[in-house]
């Protein structure tokens, strides 16, 4: 594709899947009650607050673009791990 990163595509190509999985799930009211029992537990939310946390630290980072970047590929590395926990 052009990419001179070569592990940047796999990052797009999981953002894609993420996007269409969750529209599946949004879609399906028997998959409602398990997303409901994954927000009652106490993991979710320690998941949640690192996310908050990581995304704070960007202000303080010296090289902001690769923060972000990075804080991307963690915001698609969890929602890839909670749309595989509600299947």
């Amino acid at each position: 594709m052009g990419s001179t990163d070569i592990m940047g595509p796999q990052w797009v190509y999981l953002s894609i899947i993420n996007a269409v999985a969750i529209a599946v799930i949004a879609t399906n009211k028997v998959l409602a009650q398990s997303v409901r029992n994954v927000f009652k537990a106490n993991l979710t939310w320690v998941y949640i607050a690192l996310f908050l946390v990581a995304g704070l630290s960007i202000t303080g980072a010296v090289n902001k673009t690769e923060s972000f970047v990075t804080y991307a590929r963690f915001a698609s590395a969890i929602t890839a791990f909670y749309v595989l926990v509600f299947y």
